[in-house]
């Protein structure tokens, strides 16, 4: 019985470590993009900061409640003119890659929308104590994208996406997660664009929606 309390406790304290780091990382929602795709050839880098907030469940009776700032790198490429690869990183060191097909519109339409799929990775070791522990996330998220352009350098967009989240502490999986939400935003500007956006999504595991503001610039190339 004492072990099991202690792996409990251990895998709480562990655990309210995680989800404090994981909100400068794996957490953002962030889109930084409308629906169209870059054409053929075409490159785009995007960096963004942001203010996260957010509570955790972290049992039945316990819950984690936290607010942060975090920076993030967004670089895509266009592949053919409907489809589009890219590459998303945080300031802790979260990777993740991504491909988006546009469906409806081209590069000049007023009207697009796009989907894709993608997944991000973090892995880091945490002391607690005397205790060494190896921490692992993968993220699997399934968005679309939708944007109305009313000029040629005004992008109005929302992203709704749903993320399946695995955590794995040491040996132990934790249970899966769920978010699921939207984010949705403006960006004003054609190769040099800044951007201003807000994600709100649930989770089985938060007992609050997550709230974030993301503001940043993309450049085109």
């Amino acid at each position: 019985m004492k072990t099991k309390i202690q792996k409990s406790l251990l895998f709480y304290a562990v655990a309210a470590c995680v989800c404090s780091m994981l909100l400068s990382s794996c957490v953002s929602m962030s889109s930084m993009q409308t629906a169209r795709t870059l054409g053929k050839g075409k490159t785009e880098l995007s960096l963004g900061a942001s203010r996260v907030s957010y509570d955790y469940s972290l049992s039945e009776t316990d819950s984690l409640s936290q607010k942060a700032f975090t920076g993030e790198i967004d670089w895509r490429y266009g592949i053919t003119d409907k489809l589009d690869i890219g590459g998303k990183a945080s300031i802790l060191g979260t990777s993740g890659a991504y491909a988006k097909y546009q469906f409806l519109g081209d590069q000049d339409s007023k009207l697009a929308a796009s989907g894709g799929a993608g997944v991000g990775y973090l892995t880091m070791d945490l002391t607690i104590g005397e205790g060494e522990n190896k921490i692992k996330t993968v993220d699997y998220y399934v968005p679309l994208n939708f944007s109305y352009h009313p000029k040629e350098w005004i992008g109005i967009y929302t992203s709704p996406r749903y993320t399946y989240r695995t955590t794995k502490i040491n040996d132990s999986k934790a249970s899966p997660s769920h978010w699921y939400g939207t984010t949705t935003g403006i960006r004003l500007g054609k190769k040099v664009a800044p951007f201003i956006e807000y994600s709100i999504f649930g989770s089985d595991v938060a007992s609050k929606p997550l709230s974030q503001i993301t503001g940043g610039l993309s450049i085109g190339f």
